[in-house]
């Protein structure tokens, strides 16, 4: 005998795995902005002046390297 997995539902709808896949790829970004200004604000405090400049740095590179992974993956 065979048994059969149906998937039914929210998770059998193609768009949803992007929806997890994108929701994920947020979440470890944040995650990791947040890492980064934990370990690196007084560094920053005591070399750039503020404690913001490395983090804000990381923020550009990410808002850069979003639209060039999206452009990407649709070649």
């Amino acid at each position: 005998m065979t048994t059969k997995v149906h998937r039914s539902g929210v998770l059998a709808r193609p768009i949803t795995s992007f929806y997890i896949l994108v929701g994920a790829t947020v979440s470890l970004s944040v995650l990791g902005l947040i890492m980064v200004f934990s370990s690196s604000s007084i560094y920053s405090l005591e070399s750039k002046g503020t404690t913001y400049a490395i983090v804000l740095r990381q923020l550009i590179f990410l808002i850069i390297s979003v639209p060039l992974a999206l452009y990407v993956s649709r070649l």
